[in-house]
């Protein structure tokens, strides 16, 4: 449950540039859980380029609500702590709710730099986009900022997703991004937690929405970043990806995972040739059981993939005539 706090009146000396010009309406918006610290000055840095600053505040237990409202944002704070998926759930719900044509998300933490506002929402204002994601791998600069194990754990991810969508993302773990009214509409967010990001990026792939990447600089040094450990969410983050491939998209994960499995029958036979003496011209017992079961069990995931590929377009079908 959310719930709306005070507002305070904007300050018109603050705001250099209004994005809701032509009709063209933007809202930022924030996730926030225990950043006193730097929400106020992410909220005053976001006004200069868009009117609509809101901050939802995942039932933070220090000033996060008070020192937002009093850098001039509008506050919705949840009773109960939900998570980093259930603040962007709210977050899509204000920009509906506010009927926004664009909504910016940006982390309120300091690392997220909104002087790039003004090239996440160029794409979707253009209509060349309909979620434009801020990438730290766009620039050489923003590169270098990065720390090694986030960057492994980053392209980890990010390559698994590409490999189960046959996508071109660059930076899949990027919660600087601008979402279009389709955008808004087509995504269901049902993740409480931190791969809420992908899950937004499958809905997207599965609605043939438009993505498009900009290059943005994230600020590590001197700031606490995410509350969880980077090992354990990278391999949940992983591990949730693999299965979200699976369910969406069973032929590419079976095909895969059946592939490697028969691909690996060769490689048995030669490890069998180069070690042991092979004068019958038969396999050995040992051999021929691995050969036996890589290939059954190769060929009964591959099958799998085609049926469970037909079961969800059938469901697909179903779903648009109960719709329509």
């Amino acid at each position: 449950m959310m719930s709306p706090d005070r507002d305070t009146s904007f300050k018109d000396d603050i705001i250099l540039y209004s994005s809701d010009e032509d009709d063209f309406k933007v809202v930022v918006c924030m996730p926030a859980f225990n950043e006193e610290n730097y929400v106020a000055s992410t909220v005053l840095k976001c006004r200069r380029y868009c009117r609509n600053v809101f901050v939802v505040d995942d039932c933070s237990g220090d000033r996060t609500s008070e020192m937002a409202i009093k850098a001039g944002a509008k506050v919705v704070r949840h009773a109960e702590n939900q998570g980093y998926g259930g603040a962007l759930r709210s977050c899509f719900k204000i920009g509906q709710s506010e009927n926004a044509d664009c909504l910016v998300v940006i982390d309120s933490d300091g690392q997220h730099d909104p002087d790039h506002i003004p090239s996440l929402i160029e794409p979707v204002k253009k209509r060349k986009a309909d979620i434009v994601i801020g990438s730290r791998f766009k620039s050489k600069d923003a590169m270098k900022e990065i720390p090694r194990y986030r960057m492994v754990g980053i392209q980890a991810i990010t390559q698994t997703f590409n490999l189960g969508t046959n996508m071109s993302i660059s930076d899949s773990q990027s919660g600087y991004r601008a979402y279009s009214k389709k955008a808004l509409k087509e995504i269901r967010i049902t993740t409480d937690r931190m791969d809420a990001s992908m899950e937004v990026l499958f809905d997207a792939n599965d609605a043939h929405l438009k993505i498009v990447e900009v290059p943005i600089v994230v600020k590590y040094e001197g700031l606490k970043g995410s509350s969880e450990a980077p090992l354990g969410h990278g391999f949940r983050v992983i591990g949730n990806t693999m299965r979200m491939v699976r369910e969406r998209h069973p032929l590419r994960f079976f095909l895969y995972l059946g592939g490697f499995m028969i691909f690996l029958i060769p490689f048995v036979i030669l490890y069998t040739q180069l070690n042991y003496e092979w004068n019958t011209g038969l396999l050995p017992i040992g051999t021929m059981f691995i050969v036996t079961f890589l290939g059954i069990i190769g060929s009964f995931l591959i099958f799998t993939g085609i049926m469970l590929h037909g079961v969800n377009r059938i469901s697909a079908k179903m779903i648009d005539i109960i719709e329509k």
